[in-house]
């Protein structure tokens, strides 16, 4: 055998073992790693609570661009109440504090909620004492983080088109 020869196949062989090394399985996902950090019940319980009106916009929805105006000052001059709604996982329920406000964007002051998915929610489904539907929130940030939001949207409509459109954006106050 020449040297030629044998290099090559001491080459061969070293990356041989290179990849049969590079085939090991780098993690164990049948072993378990704990519980989540979240559960359904945690998701409830984060919404609990008082949450404020923190920005309010008009949307003209017939604009190309979606043209809108901050309107946040309008709900809270002349010291009006800033628009707020409080969640309670006891029941499900949400009460809305219409004293002194300028408007309730959610036409009444007692409800339920529940979650569209309670294990990854995205909006919170509002219904009355009676059970019609009044209208949804989507989650705007997480709920289990430092500054969870609510983001509330409703339209006006001409003719069966909307026209125009309020964004409601709500924080946690407590």
């Amino acid at each position: 055998m020449n040297m030629k020869t044998t290099t090559y196949k001491l080459l061969f062989c070293i990356a041989g073992l290179l990849m049969f090394a590079g085939c090991e399985k780098p993690y164990d996902y049948d072993k378990e790693i704990g519980a989540p950090s979240y559960s359904a019940e945690k998701l409830a319980a984060s919404i609990n609570g008082k949450w404020v009106m923190n920005e309010a916009k008009h949307i003209d929805e017939k604009s190309l661009t979606k043209e809108s105006i901050d309107i946040t000052d309008f709900f809270t001059s002349d010291g009006a109440k800033s628009p707020n709604i409080s969640f309670s996982s006891v029941g499900n329920t949400f009460t809305v504090d219409t004293v002194g406000l300028v408007t309730n964007f959610f036409s009444v002051a007692t409800g339920k909620w529940k979650f569209d998915d309670d294990r990854y929610p995205t909006k919170i489904d509002l219904t009355d004492t009676n059970g019609n539907a009044v209208g949804s929130i989507l989650i705007g940030s997480n709920l289990l983080g430092l500054t969870p939001k609510l983001n509330f949207s409703y339209g006006a409509s001409c003719s069966g088109s909307v026209v125009m459109s309020y964004n409601v954006l709500f924080s946690k106050s407590n």
